[in-house]
């Protein structure tokens, strides 16, 4: 095949697969790029969307949750996390020990001792509880879906490709606080959707992270 076809043809295709990934963003008033499905999410729950920001890793804190506060450690940092420890621990030691000890990982404890709990406050509708449990196999699949997300980060970035416009979420103020009444409040910022990937990029030794800012909208009403 001619050379010059041949260019055209790779320019073509990744043309193509440029515009399927936008097809699954919208651009917003602010001018950037949101993942299609996390917008129609933030509308469906009442979050506005404040704007994009750059933010050191460690200042986001675990989400002030309704039913698991009782499973989280006093610090809250995503930089102290259940998440970072499972990373750490393999980049130290690789899969086969993970494997090995996943049981004593605290990682795998996070969802044995909210099996205790046993109920969450669905969003969608905040007068339900939804019973849940997590089986052993559904724990063993999400630390090597986790360990799939950090090598696809690690190797192709964060907000690029299939990722594209998909933004780690973060509040300013709980959701327990500003819907539910709690005295509770962040230093800096809560995760709201991402906790995975903000581990990806601590481990990866990022300082600072673009992150989705957003808003109780409800607030507005009160």
């Amino acid at each position: 095949m001619n050379l010059s076809i041949k260019n055209i043809i790779i320019k073509l295709y990744n043309y193509i697969i440029a515009l399927t990934i936008d097809s699954h963003n919208i651009r917003i008033d602010s001018g950037f790029l949101i993942n299609a499905y996390d917008y129609k999410i933030y509308e469906k729950l009442n979050l506005d969307i404040i704007k994009v920001l750059e933010v050191p890793i460690c200042d986001i804190e675990m989400e002030i949750s309704l039913d698991f506060e009782q499973v989280l450690s006093k610090s809250r940092s995503i930089c102290d996390s259940p998440h970072y420890d499972l990373l750490k621990l393999y980049e130290e030691n690789g899969v086969e020990w993970i494997r090995d000890n996943y049981t004593s990982l605290r990682y795998y404890n996070f969802f044995i001792d909210m099996n205790a709990v046993g109920v969450k406050t669905n969003l969608f509708n905040v007068s339900e509880k939804i019973s849940f449990h997590y089986s052993k196999m559904n724990i063993i699949n999400k630390i090597n879906n986790f360990i799939s997300l950090y090598e696809s980060i690690k190797n192709n970035g964060y907000l690029s490709g299939k990722y594209k416009g998909k933004y780690v979420s973060v509040l300013m103020e709980p959701l327990a606080s500003t819907r539910f009444g709690q005295n509770k409040k962040y230093k800096y910022f809560g995760v709201f959707s991402g906790h995975h990937r903000l581990a990806c990029l601590a481990i990866l030794k990022n300082k600072n992270v673009k992150v989705l800012l957003i808003k109780d909208a409800l607030l507005n009403e009160k």
